[in-house]
């Protein structure tokens, strides 16, 4: 059921249920620990929790925001300045007001301001996604925001983000599926879902990047699938498929096939124990 938390005080079935959401955090880290050792991939939580803790302690710049706005590679020139702003501002009032970012402005509605740029309160208002009570709080900044972007020097707006979408050679979505599908081989050997290794994105980007560097948007020392823990357990034996040092091949029947593979410098490679 819902509860109004922000009454006080707090009944004492409140306090019960918020303190049961932290009274078991130290056995079941504990267990985890224990299964996470057993299974020999405590190494690898403990790399994902240095990360984390690595980007809290290195904070987002609130001017560095806006690329992490879905939709923001379809921006140029004043669009992005205007998303740059809007982003940055709603990062600090996020952290001023205590809430989520979201709350207050959805990234959709972020990439429709910036395409729109509204001028005044009327269109503001016409834009979907924006409770009329949020507007009327905080309106009149947001105008502000995007008023002082359009004034701008053309030489200070952030340079456009490289689209990366599916790739219309099919000769290269040809290559990404047999990735697809090794990395599946792989996610299901080590009984993790696929995407905690890498995502489809990831596959194009590294197929440009080896079939035709022109179309490679950009390095790929960003890809998660190619640094750490996943590069040994899936980056690698992927690197492998594209040089042709591995082959796929199926076994069984039907109802009860496998994929597996052989590298070409270890006969006895069967993937990854």
């Amino acid at each position: 059921a819902y509860t109004d938390w922000s009454r006080r005080p707090l009944e004492p079935d409140q306090v019960t249920y918020a303190l049961d959401d932290v009274r078991y955090l130290l056995e079941c880290r504990d267990q985890l620990d224990a299964k996470l050792a057993e299974r020999k991939r405590l190494a690898w939580a403990q790399e994902e929790f240095q990360l984390l803790l690595e980007r809290v302690g290195q904070g987002q710049k609130p001017e560095e925001a806006w690329r992490r706005v879905s939709g923001a590679s379809g921006l140029k020139g004043v669009e992005l300045a205007i998303l740059q702003d809007l982003t940055a501002w709603r990062e600090e009032e996020a952290i001023r007001r205590d809430r989520p970012r979201r709350w207050m402005i959805p990234d959709r509605v972020l990439i429709e301001m910036a395409r729109r740029g509204p001028k005044n309160d009327a269109q503001l208002r016409r834009l979907r996604g924006l409770h009329p009570k949020e507007i009327d709080r905080f309106g009149a900044a947001v105008l502000a925001v995007i008023r002082r972007s359009r004034d701008r020097d053309p030489q200070s707006f952030p340079p456009r983000l490289p689209r990366v979408g599916r790739v219309p050679d099919s000769g290269v979505e040809a290559v990404v599926g047999l990735l697809a599908t090794l990395l599946r081989v792989i996610a299901e050997k080590q009984k993790i879902a696929p995407r905690m290794l890498g995502t489809h994105k990831d596959l194009e980007r590294i197929v440009c990047h080896y079939l035709n560097g022109a179309k490679t948007p950009g390095p790929l020392d960003d890809i998660p699938l190619l640094q750490g823990w996943r590069r040994n357990v899936a980056g690698d034996v992927l690197l492998q498929a594209l040089r042709g040092e591995i082959a796929l091949r199926v076994s069984g029947h039907p109802d009860a096939y496998r994929v597996d593979w052989n590298s070409d410098s270890d006969p006895d490679s069967n993937g990854p124990n």
